[in-house]
C-alpha cells in the first residue's frame, strides 16, 4: 500500500503542477480558451468515447472522397502538356501498377 499512496502522491503533485502551468496559457485564435481547457476537452472525448467515434468519421469521410478524386486526377490527365509524353508514361506506370491478368484487359480500354 505505501508504493501506491506514494504512486498517487506524485501523480496528485504532477496533476496541481500541469494545472498551474496550462491555466495561463491561452492557445491564439481560440476566443480565450487554455491549454487546460483543451486538455480536459480532449481527455473528456477520449474517456466518453467520443474522440474514436469523430476518428472513424474522418477516416471513413476520407476513404468515401478517394474515388472522386481519382476520377477528377484523371479527368486532368490529358491536360498536362508541359511533360513530355505525360500521357504514354502515366498508362505505362498504370500497367505496371495492375495485376497480370487485369492487364489483358484494360489494355484493350487504355491503348
Amino acid at each position: 500500500m505505501p508504493v501506491k499512496k506514494a504512486f498517487n502522491s506524485k501523480l496528485e503533485d504532477f496533476s496541481n503542477w500541469w494545472e498551474s502551468k496550462t491555466r495561463n496559457v491561452k492557445i491564439p485564435g481560440s476566443e480565450g480558451l487554455t491549454l487546460y481547457d483543451l486538455w480536459i476537452l480532449f481527455w473528456g472525448g477520449i474517456v466518453k468515447g467520443t474522440f474514436s467515434t469523430r476518428a472513424s468519421a474522418i477516416a471513413f469521410s476520407f476513404f468515401m472522397a478517394l474515388f472522386p478524386f481519382l476520377l477528377f486526377i484523371l479527368n486532368l490527365v490529358p491536360y498536362i502538356q508541359f511533360i513530355d509524353d505525360f500521357q504514354l508514361q502515366f498508362l505505362t506506370f498504370m500497367l505496371d501498377l495492375l495485376p497480370p491478368n487485369t492487364v489483358e484487359y484494360f489494355d484493350k480500354i487504355l491503348y
